[in-house]
């Protein structure tokens, strides 16, 4: 799974990134001056829960499960030169917006004041404005084809075409529009940025870090808007970054009134924006967080394990996370009664621990 992240300049993402992905940056080939090319890096989904299972299981290898990230070069105020930007994102499965909202007179602002609320409006319009471009040169091409053959299926994507441009006239993100099934296998292929779901993450200040009234006022604002919101001050996960003593990282953050890691939070709304739940699989040579998308039946998940479990199921040993760490082990989870066995229509939940039965 892939998140596209972007920005306008001096927000932070390139700092996100490397954070997120541990500097994986710097592994990538150097960009060539001049060049727009795009940085990619995996991130580590932190899951308190999987680390928990791990100390009673004490296993060889502890997985997480991980997140594709793709940071892309600074949007500006050309629109022509975001849309060169914005192609990388094309198959990426949800976008990161990283937001300004802190103060520092030593870093400039392209449009010299701080308003993430209107920063969030132009890149939104800066995506509408590129599937609207697409569209309309589409529907071009289509109605040309259309005049020198009767063909039913070009016909019909016509019509789903001009609904789609009616939409983003009235500025209406895609990821708001419901397809049927049969809309999504001719629309799906093309590079339709707002059917993304889009995560914001605003860069706070010190001072802000504690405060929900930003975010508070941005979630309302922009309600119903598929987006997802996160706040994070990119300045103390450096400092954070910089401590390898858990112990010292542990109260520093206390030091600062903050349970999680911001880092965490990311990571678990991309989780939230990209439609994805995780189950665990258990054992002492290995505990594990699997990713798989919402509504996956427990063949299929069995199936991202190895291909010969979605093959040849036959049932699924299932506890709650809840439950084996609450009891200790999966002994005494079965003796209460918890423990029980799931057939192929079972849909497979967040926190579900799962051992598969297989031919």
């Amino acid at each position: 799974m892939e998140i596209g992240i972007i920005g306008l300049p001096q927000t932070g993402k390139k700092t996100l990134f490397s954070l997120l992905t541990e500097g994986t940056l710097k592994a990538n080939a150097p960009r060539q001056k001049g060049k727009k090319d795009p940085g990619i890096g995996i991130s580590i989904v932190y899951d308190e829960r999987l680390y928990r299972l791990a100390k009673i299981y004490n296993p060889q290898k502890v997985i997480p499960a991980t997140i594709k990230y793709i940071l892309l070069p600074k949007l500006s105020k050309n629109s022509e030169e975001n849309r060169v930007v914005f192609r990388s994102i094309t198959t990426a499965d949800a976008i990161c917006q990283v937001v300004r909202a802190f103060d520092d007179d030593r870093i400039f602002h392209i449009d010299g004041s701080i308003d993430p609320a209107r920063d969030i409006d132009y890149v939104e319009s800066e995506l509408l404005l590129s599937d609207l471009i697409f569209t309309e040169a589409r529907i071009e091409r289509i109605e040309k084809e259309v005049k020198h053959r009767n063909d039913p299926v070009m016909k019909r994507e016509l019509e789903i075409m001009e609904r789609i441009l009616e939409q983003l006239n009235n500025e209406v993100p895609l990821r708001l529009v419901k397809f049927t099934d049969d809309d999504k296998k001719i629309i799906n292929a093309y590079p339709y940025l707002t059917k993304k779901n889009m995560l914001i993450v605003l860069n706070v200040g010190e001072d802000d870090l504690n405060s929900n009234k930003l975010i508070t006022q941005l979630e309302k604002k922009f309600s119903g808007k598929g987006m997802y919101f996160v706040q994070a001050s990119c300045k103390i996960e450096i400092e954070l970054s910089e401590i390898e003593d858990k112990e010292e990282k542990k109260a520093f953050l206390q030091e600062l009134g903050i349970k999680h890691s911001a880092l965490e939070k990311v990571t678990q709304m991309s989780y939230k924006a990209l439609g994805l739940l995780s189950f665990f699989t258990i054992g002492k040579d290995e505990v594990r967080a699997w990713t798989i998308r919402n509504n996956t039946l427990a063949p299929q998940a069995g199936g991202v394990v190895h291909s010969d479990i979605e093959r040849g199921f036959i049932r699924a040993e299932h506890m709650r996370i809840e439950d084996l760490l609450e009891f200790g082990s999966e002994a005494k989870v079965k003796e209460s009664g918890k423990l029980s066995l799931k057939g192929r229509d079972y849909i497979v939940e967040d926190g579900d621990v799962l051992n598969f039965l297989f031919n």
